[in-house]
């Protein structure tokens, strides 16, 4: 038993430290997390999981960046290591809608929809989707759905509606016929 616990000493002392993921994830400064994050993935020995986060965090800081261009390998990069995250799709998804390439989000937003079906955020994202590509029904629909699964309150919903001029009723949370009829308004009038 000693000798198979040196072995292993030896074998882990010959293996490189794989850079720090722990850093990569960190979101407060993205240049830092674009840093370390770079890091990982040029050391070459990072698993896939981690490569696959590696990217992922990388995409997301350059995304905040507004560096879309930038962002657009390492989001594909992740959602094609990290298949079953929803969040690599739906940052694919976004970086896609910012680069102006509706067309081509659908497919990932889509992805992570059905991965997440739970979440508000991802029907929020495919609903932008399709109200760039003139699907108002379906945009409206994913709105619908992310309002049930709590992207937003019903009374925030209408409060913005309300702002861009869609939406004459009462802020009561209620969110029936008059909500329903100025997210249709919105959505037709391109979602701006």
């Amino acid at each position: 038993m000693t000798r198979w616990f040196a072995a292993l000493v030896v074998i882990l002392a010959a293996v490189p430290a794989a850079a720090d993921i722990q850093g990569c994830s960190n979101r407060a400064d993205p240049a830092a997390q674009i840093a370390a994050c770079t890091a990982v993935i040029d050391a070459g020995n990072a698993l896939p999981p981690d490569l696959g986060l590696a990217h992922l965090y990388r995409c997301q800081a350059h995304d905040m960046n507004q560096r879309y261009a930038d962002a657009l390998p390492d989001c594909e990069r992740a959602a094609g290591i990290l298949t079953r995250d929803p969040a690599a799709h739906n940052s694919l998804a976004i970086v896609l809608l910012n680069l102006d390439r509706p067309a081509e989000a659908l497919d990932p937003a889509t992805r992570a929809v059905t991965l997440l079906p739970t979440h508000g955020s991802v029907y929020n994202v495919r609903a932008d989707v399709h109200c760039r590509l003139g699907n108002t029904d379906a945009a409206v629909a994913d709105r619908l759905d992310a309002l049930q699964h709590g992207r937003y309150t019903a009374e925030n919903l209408q409060e913005f509606l309300k702002i861009r001029g869609h939406y004459q009723g009462a802020i009561d949370g209620a969110f029936g016929k008059g909500s329903r009829a100025a997210l249709r308004a919105w959505t037709d009038a391109g979602c701006q």
